[in-house]
């Protein structure tokens, strides 16, 4: 074992010199934890995900202390990447086909907007049906009225073609809504406090990563209001823009795992060339060495040292100097640092002493 400290030490350079994507740790750690504390999968996280990257790729073989964290970097983040994949797939994700979905996306923002445009604010179930022509539509008093369906740039739309094409989009998806009946439309007293109450306590205490339970809940919502004599333009738009938020945040799921496995390849296939090279210098098991993991994060404090050094910190040099060497003959077990002057055959004083100097 000893052996083996002194073989790491001197860390002996292998035929690999190639640089490598590095991640920064400290950010790359930080937004994994946030993202799983937050469940936070948007654009702005995905964006800030890519940003987790070193600008500048590190060297591989110029120094066992650099390879020696980086290697357990890429273990912890590697590990961590997938502690956050292993929870959004419990929540029940399932990636559908993202051709289909941005199909429907583009389907359902052309229909918001066609419905948007009716001037008809109750029964918009007969407002759709009847877009293209003039016709007889129930107002709020349940009172037969003569409406000219109007949009906002003045011209008709036929908003029925529209959502016939809008559920043609949705079929691909697994969302298969109702034809708008023409007559024999429901009469629901609860109709308000379907939509205005329940269906809002229902978004509120949903876990909102089981998208394929909020867009069948959603998808029910729609299908009631156009067929309800009350149902009405604000709520269908509610509902088709909650519709469009869902489809838009899987979207941004897929994006978000997606990056997810590039990143987890990219670490295996780093550590692999690590390990290639330390297998080169003759250590066969890195965990075996030095009780590695303790030491790299000794060596990481040692190198917050160094740059306490060029800052000329020398109050702050001194403090940390002194805590590092406690650590480094508390690692060798040594609790009196005069036996490593004092004894000569000391195993820590033969190999400084016969150290070349750099």
């Amino acid at each position: 074992m000893d052996n083996l400290r002194y073989i790491s030490l001197q860390y002996i350079k292998g035929d690999n010199y190639e640089k490598i994507q590095c991640f920064k740790y400290e950010e790359m750690i930080r937004l994994l934890k946030e993202i799983q504390e937050s469940r936070d999968y948007s654009r702005p996280m995905f964006d800030k995900l890519e940003d987790a990257l070193e600008e500048e790729k590190c060297p591989i073989g110029e120094s066992f202390l650099n390879d020696l964290v980086n290697y357990y970097n890429f273990k912890d983040i590697k590990e961590k990447l997938g502690e956050v994949k292993k929870d959004i797939e419990y929540a029940g994700y399932d990636s559908k086909s993202g051709d289909d979905r941005t199909e429907l996306i583009k389907s359902l923002k052309e229909l918001i907007k066609g419905v948007g445009g009716i001037s008809v604010i109750v029964n918009i179930g007969d407002a759709i049906n009847n877009s293209a022509t003039s016709d007889a539509i129930k107002d709020s008093d349940n009172i037969y009225i003569k409406v000219e369906i109007k949009y906002n740039n003045a011209t008709k739309t036929n908003v029925s073609k529209i959502y016939t094409a809008f559920k043609e989009s949705a079929l691909k998806c697994d969302l298969t809504f109702v034809n708008i009946p023409a007559e024999n439309r429901g009469t629901d007293a609860e109709y308000k406090k379907k939509i205005e109450v329940d269906f809002a306590n229902f978004i509120v205490s949903h876990d909102y990563t089981d998208t394929e339970g909020l867009k069948a809940e959603i998808k029910d919502k729609i299908d009631y209001v156009v067929s309800q004599e009350q149902g009405t333009k604000e709520h269908l738009i509610m509902l088709l823009e909650t519709l469009k938020t869902v489809l838009l945040y899987e979207d941004s799921l897929d994006t978000i795992m997606a990056l997810f496995n590039r990143y987890i390849k990219m670490c295996v296939r780093n550590m692999g060339k690590y390990e290639t090279l330390f297998s080169k210098n003759d250590i066969s098991n890195i965990d075996d060495v030095f009780m590695i993991k303790s030491y790299a994060t000794f060596l990481h404090k040692l190198e917050t040292l160094k740059k306490n050094l060029e800052s000329k910190d020398q109050t702050k040099l001194e403090r940390e100097l002194t805590h590092a060497l406690e650590k480094l003959f508390d690692l060798y077990g040594i609790n009196d640092p005069d036996t490593i002057i004092a004894d000569g055959k000391n195993y820590i004083y033969d190999h400084i002493s016969n150290t070349d100097p750099l």
